[in-house]
């Protein structure tokens, strides 16, 4: 076991030996006398940092947050979406990740707009997000009413 850590570390050092980040992409690795990219040589993506990236079109990336590569280099989240774990997610409505990626609501909340709410006693999401209460009106169970505990 201690042999086979020994030639990953040589292997590594050897491999980000020959790596030199260019002035004006820090992920495309750069050797006197040509390029390598990451398709030719993977483990390039293996020295990048603490987190394990992979090789998407020529440029490592990250597949856990990069909204261009989310999940695997396919996938392209929407406009109004993010990139957390691998998933492309709506901060403003997606419980388990309500405003910011892992953050999730407590038993009984909604995200509505980024924000961990309670519809049965909510006036501004009474019943769900974005129903409000009138007036004096307080939410009970759901429903906007005169009686609001």
């Amino acid at each position: 076991m201690e042999s086979l850590k020994l030639v990953l570390v040589i292997l590594l050092t050897v491999t980000s030996s020959f790596v030199a980040s260019s002035a004006t992409d820090p992920y495309t690795p750069y050797t006197p006398g040509g390029s390598i990219t990451c398709e030719t040589n993977p483990l390039i993506c293996h020295t990048k940092g603490i987190v394990k990236q992979t090789c998407c079109k020529k440029k490592c990336v990250n597949v856990l947050t990069d909204k261009s590569h989310c999940g695997n280099c396919a996938t392209k989240c929407e406009k109004q979406e993010h990139c957390c774990i691998g998933n492309c997610v709506s901060l403003k409505t997606d419980c388990l990740n309500c405003g910011m990626c892992g953050k999730m609501c407590g038993y009984g909340e909604t995200c509505c707009n980024g924000k961990c709410v309670n519809t049965d006693t909510d006036k501004k999401n009474c019943g769900g997000c974005h129903k409000k209460c009138k007036g004096d009106l307080g939410c009970s169970d759901g429903v906007c009413s005169d009686y609001a505990y």
